[in-house]
Order: C-alpha cells, then sequence, then structure tokens
C-alpha cells in the first residue's frame, strides 16, 4: 500500500516539475530572453529582460522591474520579498527534574529587498530581515 502510494507521489511531482520545464523552455524555444530564475543571491538576478513589457507574465513582475529611464532597459528597479515559515516543537527529557514545558512555537522570518539599477554599470542592493515567533516559547 505504502509503496503505491509513494510511486504516485512520485509520478505527480516527476509530471508537474516535467511542465515547470516545459514552460521555461518554451521561451527559449520561441527566441525570447529567458527569465532570470530566483536564486540565494538575490542581488545576482538580472530582471532587465522584463523591459519587454510582453514578457511580463506573472503576477508580481511589475515590482520585478520598474524602468527609471525609457531610453535604457537596464536602469530600472526591483523590489522582492521572501517568507520563510517554520514549526518547532522541543520536548526535552527531563532526566529526573521534571517541570520541563514543552516548547511549540513558529518561526517567521520576512525577508524584504530593494535593487536599484541607475545604469548597466552600478547597482545599489539593499535587504532586511524581520524575526518574529509565534506561541509558547
Amino acid at each position: 500500500m505504502w509503496l503505491a502510494y509513494l510511486a504516485l507521489l512520485g509520478l505527480i511531482a516527476a509530471s508537474i516539475s516535467g511542465a515547470a520545464f516545459a514552460q521555461d523552455a518554451a521561451p527559449l524555444a520561441m527566441g525570447l530572453p529567458a527569465r532570470p530564475t530566483i536564486g540565494m543571491n538575490r542581488w545576482q538576478e538580472d530582471w532587465a529582460v522584463l523591459a519587454d513589457p510582453s514578457l511580463r507574465t506573472e503576477p508580481f513582475d511589475n515590482l520585478k522591474y520598474i524602468p527609471l529611464s525609457p531610453d535604457d532597459p537596464k536602469s530600472y528597479v526591483s523590489f522582492g520579498l521572501d517568507l520563510r515559515e517554520r514549526f518547532e516543537s522541543l520536548n526535552a527529557s527531563t532526566f529526573g527534574v521534571g517541570g520541563i514545558p514543552v516548547q511549540n512555537y513558529v518561526l517567521d522570518r520576512e525577508y524584504i529587498h530593494a535593487d536599484i539599477r541607475p545604469n548597466q554599470n552600478w547597482q545599489i542592493f539593499n535587504s532586511s530581515r524581520t524575526t518574529t515567533h509565534l506561541g509558547n516559547r
């Protein structure tokens, strides 16, 4: 039973990743520039390909590329946000001491960044982080 469930889950994951790859490969096949991939170092992303309004197909593309100059597509401002959630449950052994409560909480992290590129040779990048916890700690 579990083996069939895992096989079905693997088949679904493979079909989803295959569809995502096909969507990413479609612009390249048509000769259009590719969207940058979102990576760990957000300052390395170059969203200048969104200077073409026909490539702005995602919901927040208007925040990923805000032109500063109508003549220079490499002159733009980009904003981004990462949300990270993590649940932690700590239930340490008391080793006979007793009275140590179970700790359950959610860590909530927000990473906000702005990338200002006045021209092709200059870049100003700023990032800030906020961390909160919800629950007993």
